[in-house]
């Protein structure tokens, strides 16, 4: 493995909110990496730490074999619940956001034949919150504009 090249994190998808409470969230999402590598690979580990608005709300230990394609994008699927309390002290102002910031950051063991390397996982960016509706995506295609649906 002497011309390794770490996977390069290319962001998140999917995330959603799959239990809302005042107390506590329950979150997923999907973050995607791509191995830039000749061979396959295997994930053994990931350890994430989530912040909201800039607050620490919870982690994320995986601990799951994920097999990873050659020269291929790949997810690694992480679910967390979120404090609320810590995050949206006024649950009111909340609700009233159309987005939250969100911020991921830590580790994850990748490799190959017994020898795993730990690569960093840093993301920031905005998420939608589901009960805020959006406006479809708008394609233009020649003389007319197509509305796209999700």
């Amino acid at each position: 493995m002497s011309k390794f090249k770490d996977p390069e994190f290319a962001g998140m998808k999917n995330f959603v909110v799959t239990e809302m409470g005042l107390k506590e969230t329950r979150v997923k999402a999907d973050l995607v990496f791509y191995n830039p590598n000749d061979y396959k690979l295997q994930l053994k580990k990931a350890e994430l730490d989530f912040f909201v608005e800039e607050k620490h709300a919870g982690n994320s230990d995986l601990d799951t074999l994920i097999r990873i394609p050659a020269k291929d994008s790949f997810l690694i699927p992480v679910e967390m619940n979120i404090d609320m309390k810590n995050v949206f002290p006024n649950a009111l102002a909340m609700l009233k956001k159309e987005d939250i910031f969100v911020r991921i950051a830590g580790f994850a063991k990748v490799g190959r034949a017994g020898f795993f390397v730990k690569i960093p996982v840093n993301y920031s960016g905005l998420q939608p919150l589901p009960w805020k509706k959006r406006k479809p995506p708008v394609e233009a295609g020649g003389d007319s504009v197509k509305i796209v649906a999700d």
